[in-house]
C-alpha cells in the first residue's frame, strides 16, 4: 500500500483568520508537518500577478516527502488577482520509492477548490509507468550529459534562465528510481531562504550562489567526450534515449535497484556496461566492456562482484592478466573471484603496475582467512 496525506494552501476567509493559510488536510496531517513545509508551499519572492505555476519536492522529518503543485488561481476571495493555490501531498519515503519516485503521478490527483474547508482524505497511489516528454528532452539534450553528471555525484545544481514547471520532473525520469529521490524546485528566486532544494530552476541567474553548478541552457559549450566511466555511462543513457529504447532503459533500471548499497556512480557504471556487453557481438568491443565491469567490480558487494565476475570474466583482458598473476603465488585452492574480492580497494587494476606491492597486500589478507 502505498498511502499518501494532503492537504491544500491558498488565500481565504475562515473561522480561525483571513489570508493565507492550510484550509484543507487529511487526518494524517499534523501541525509538525505543515510547520515543516511551510516555507516551501510556494516561490518565494514572486511577483503574484506574472507567477503561473511550479512544482516542488522536499525532504521532512528525514522520512517522509512532500511534493506541492503550486498555481495561480486568479482572482481569490478578495477580489484580488494572482491568488496562490498550493495542493501539497505527503507520504513515506518507502511508499514514495513503490511508485519509483517519480512525481508526475501526484498530477493526476491534483484538486483545484479554493472553497473546500472540510477534511480530505487520504488515498493510495497505485505506480504507474508515464511516458518521458522527448521533446523536452531533446530541447536540452547539449546540457543532460552536465545536469545528470551533477545529480549523479550529489552536487546542488541550478539551471538557469528558465522555469519549466515540469522540465525537473522529465530529466529525473532518466534516472534510475532510487536517484529520483532529490528535493527541487521549478522556481527559485531566493535560494538563500530555501536551503532544502539540490535541484532548481531559475530565470536569474545572478542570485545563484557558489554552491550551486550553474548550467544555461542557451549557452552550450562542446561537451568534450573522454574515457570516464561514469560519463561514458551517461552518455549510453542518452543515446537509448535519442533512439526511444525505452525497454532497454528499463532493464537497465532494473538491475541497478537490485544491486544493494548507494554507491550511484559504481552501479551506473557496471549496468550500462553490462547492459552493453551483452547486447554486442563483436568480440572486441565486448571485450572491452568486460574489462570495465573486472575495473569497477570491486567496488560492489560480494554478491554482486560474484554474479558479474562470472558473466565476463572469459572476456575480460584485465581478467587473464590478473588470473596469470594471482596463481602464480596463492594457493590454487583459494578462487580467483575470491582472491580478487580479498584485495582491498587501493589494491585495485589501477596499482598492478607495482607488482611486488600488489603481492604483499594480497598475502597480508590471504594469510588473515
Amino acid at each position: 500500500m502505498t498511502n499518501c496525506e494532503q492537504f491544500i494552501y491558498t488565500a481565504a476567509k475562515t473561522k480561525r483568520v483571513i489570508g493565507y493559510q492550510v484550509i484543507s488536510k487529511s487526518k494524517g496531517i499534523s501541525e509538525k508537518i505543515i510547520s515543516e513545509c511551510s516555507n516551501y508551499l510556494y516561490p518565494l519572492g514572486i511577483k503574484h500577478k506574472e507567477f503561473t505555476e511550479a512544482r516542488s519536492l522536499v525532504i521532512i522529518n528525514k522520512n517522509k516527502i512532500a511534493f506541492s503543485i503550486v498555481k495561480n488561481i486568479g482572482v481569490g476571495f478578495d477580489g484580488r488577482p494572482g491568488t496562490i493555490y498550493s495542493h501539497t501531498f505527503v507520504m513515506d519515503k518507502t511508499d514514495f520509492q513503490k511508485i519509483d519516485n517519480d512525481t508526475r503521478i501526484f498530477e493526476m490527483h491534483y484538486l483545484e477548490d479554493p472553497n473546500r474547508q472540510r477534511i480530505l482524505p487520504s488515498f493510495t497511489l497505485e505506480s504507474k509507468k508515464l511516458p518521458l516528454d522527448f521533446k523536452l528532452l531533446d530541447k536540452i539534450m547539449p546540457v543532460l550529459p552536465n545536469i545528470l553528471l551533477n545529480l549523479i555525484r550529489g552536487k546542488k545544481t541550478a539551471i538557469v534562465k528558465t522555469s519549466k514547471h515540469d522540465l525537473i520532473q522529465n530529466i529525473l525520469t532518466i534516472l534510475p528510481p532510487s536517484l529520483r529521490l532529490i528535493s527541487f524546485s521549478s522556481l527559485v528566486n531566493q535560494p538563500h531562504s530555501q536551503p532544502k532544494y539540490d535541484f532548481i530552476l531559475t530565470p536569474k541567474p545572478r542570485i545563484i550562489s557558489e554552491e550551486f553548478q550553474k548550467i544555461d541552457p542557451f549557452r552550450v559549450k562542446p561537451i568534450k567526450k573522454s574515457n570516464n566511466l561514469l560519463e561514458s555511462s551517461i552518455r549510453y543513457l542518452l543515446y537509448l534515449i535519442h533512439l526511444r529504447e525505452i525497454e532497454q532503459l528499463s532493464k537497465i533500471y532494473k538491475e541497478f535497484e537490485k544491486i544493494p548499497g548507494k554507491g550511484f556512480e559504481n552501479k551506473l557504471i557496471l549496468v550500462t556496461n553490462y547492459a552493453q556487453f551483452v547486447t554486442t557481438n563483436n568480440e572486441k568491443i565486448k571485450q572491452k566492456f568486460a574489462d570495465n565491469i573486472v575495473t569497477v567490480i570491486k567496488k560492489m558487494d560480494e554478491k554482486t562482484a560474484h554474479y558479474y565476475l562470472g558473466k565476463v570474466k572469459k572476456y575480460s583482458k584485465q581478467y587473464a592478466i590478473l588470473e596469470n598473476q594471482i596463481q602464480s603465488f596463492i594457493d590454487p585452492s583459494v578462487p580467483l573471484i575470491d582472491a580478487l574480492l580479498l584485495l582491498p580497494a587501493r589494491a585495485t587494476l589501477n596499482i598492478l603496475s607495482s607488482y611486488t606491492d600488489f603481492q604483499n597486500n594480497l598475502r597480508k589478507l590471504l594469510s588473515k582467512r
